[in-house]
């Protein structure tokens, strides 16, 4: 699976000779550039067409919040989006209706957490030529944040420095358009994961701030592949291995492989030192 190209492209091209040196290729989901002396810009473009399929409305919503994930975990405030939206012809009311349910997600989520949308694209008649086909719903989110100081940047790369790994948020059983799936199954169906609007609020709030106060270590989004590829992730990009309980993980989840592959929205994974574990814990409890 982690060789799987991945559904849309995760950042922007790192070749660029303003590319904050500290962030090598593969160890963040977004780029960081540098403006000035202690200001820096990061920027992630996301898109899920898998979720959108099935369930355009959360679909939709989650390509937002994942994006604003992507540039949260690099030390970013996000500060605007802007969309490239995709489907079929019009004409068909089940593409007129997938459209419609993208643009109210859109539309609430990015109002309920306060996240401008700058502009945007819509393109229709994307389908097969011979058969009409229309491609699956794809919005496409480019989200840019402001990180103020090259102290609060991050990557997803662990180290021994912070060796306690934990992960913000609850992993539930919503596997519906997920990657295992689709490599177990070779197909493209259940529960899509729902975007609570309040708890990805809580939980991109909790590690800003934690990120601010100097908390976390390395800072990586759960999405795509589940637990498993977020912390293969940062496994990869520090050179070095964990160990992981999966009876300590928040969950509703039967089954060890839904645990690990589940792509519910609202999670990061974070590195802390031993002896902040009670900070955090408070940290959060301020943010409940």
């Amino acid at each position: 699976m982690i060789r799987r190209p991945p559904r849309s492209t995760q950042g922007v091209s790192s070749a660029a000779s303003d590319v904050y040196k500290r962030q090598k290729p593969g160890e963040s989901g977004a780029s960081v550039m540098r403006i000035s002396n202690e200001k820096f810009i990061a920027i992630s473009v996301d898109g899920n067409p898998s979720h959108c399929y099935l369930d355009p409305y959360h679909g939709a919503a989650g390509v937002v919040a994942e994006a604003m994930r992507n540039v949260i975990s690099v030390g970013a405030e996000p500060i605007a989006m802007l969309d490239h939206l995709q489907f079929g012809n019009p004409g068909n009311s089940d593409v007129f209706w997938t459209f419609n349910e993208t643009i109210n997600a859109l539309s609430d989520f990015c109002y309920y957490i306060d996240l401008p949308c700058v502009g945007g694209k819509v393109s229709f008649y994307n389908e097969d030529a011979k058969t009409h086909e229309a491609i699956k719903p794809s919005p496409v989110i480019s989200v840019a944040g402001l990180i103020k100081g090259s102290h609060n940047i991050r990557t997803r790369k662990i180290s021994t420095l912070h060796p306690v790994i934990v992960l913000v948020g609850k992993t539930f059983d919503e596997l519906g358009g997920s990657e295992y799936y689709s490599v177990m199954n070779n197909k493209n169906s259940g529960i899509v994961p729902k975007l609570n609007f309040e708890l990805e609020k809580k939980a991109q709030k909790l590690v800003r701030d934690g990120i601010k106060v100097g908390l976390f270590g390395a800072v990586n989004d759960c999405s795509k592949g589940g637990l498993v590829h977020s912390l293969l992730q940062m496994c990869m990009s520090g050179d070095i291995g964990a160990s992981v309980d999966l009876s300590k993980i928040p969950t509703n989840c039967k089954r060890w492989d839904d645990i690990l592959f589940s792509e519910s929205h609202s999670r990061f994974l974070v590195t802390i030192k031993a002896v902040s574990y009670t900070h955090l814990r408070a940290h959060e409890t301020r943010h409940d």
